[in-house]
């Protein structure tokens, strides 16, 4: 990020909990333009991230069947 010129307002480490990562979110759009959500060591396949961006902004999230064809 330095290397765009952006330098990091505020760091927060939470548990992998849905709940407490959508909470988070959700505050932090109110303060902040710019928001980079990391799920820990990398995408797994019980990666909660995108659940908890969905919560935090009331989306519901859906299945891509072109996407789901494309990466198979």
């Amino acid at each position: 990020m330095s290397e765009f010129g952006i330098s990091p307002r505020k760091i927060v480490i939470l548990p992998d909990e849905v709940e407490a990562i959508s909470i988070a979110l959700a505050a932090a759009v109110k303060d902040y333009e710019l928001i980079i959500a990391a799920g820990g060591l990398g995408p797994t396949f019980d990666d909660l991230t995108v659940e908890a961006v969905a919560k935090a902004f009331s989306l519901e999230l859906k299945t891509s069947e072109a996407a789901l064809q494309h990466i198979s």
